[in-house]
């Protein structure tokens, strides 16, 4: 016997996976699986704020019909503060519970100054102050307020809306 070593034969056609292509696939899949996380994650977040402000809407329009109802009552002169208070008590007069909170406000009361108005097809007809409704000097109401209101939602969304209430 002769002090010769077997020869190792190569197998390079029988190559296997090495440690650094296995930790770069799981690398790859770990960023895609992110990715798929967080698309959802903002999908579940732009549902969310978008039935918050159809709720919004839909107590805005609440609010709106309540003020240019005949059971707001109209208040010659009024200020923001005036109207929050029967808004505050809505739910005296039969509207929806909660249909003003107490994070809403009543922004601004404008009266109308004078102008004309159409009746019955009637164009331009002049606007008269209302009997009691003199806001100071030389300051009538004559019956037309824009009053601005803004709503806030739970989660903070704020919606401004300006209704016209009329002198009935």
């Amino acid at each position: 016997m002769s002090g010769r070593r077997p020869v190792r034969r190569s197998h390079s056609s029988a190559r296997g996976t090495t440690l650094i292509e296995l930790l770069v696939t799981l690398a790859v899949l770990a960023i895609g699986f992110v990715a798929l996380l967080s698309a959802f994650a903002q999908t579940e977040v732009a549902v969310g704020s978008t039935a918050d402000d159809a709720q919004l809407v839909s107590r805005a329009r609440a609010v709106a019909d309540f003020i240019q109802s005949e059971s707001f009552t109209y208040a010659p002169c009024a200020s923001p503060s005036m109207y929050e208070v029967t808004l505050d008590q809505s739910w005296l007069y039969g509207a929806k519970p909660q249909l003003w909170t107490k994070s809403d406000v009543i922004a601004t009361v404008a009266q109308a100054t004078g102008g004309t108005h159409t009746v019955a097809g009637v164009p331009n007809l002049p606007l008269a102050p209302i009997a009691g409704g003199t806001c100071g000097r030389s300051v009538f109401d004559y019956g037309v307020q824009q009053i601005t209101f803004t709503l806030r939602s739970q989660s903070g969304h704020t919606l401004t809306r300006v209704v016209y209430k009329r002198w009935n």
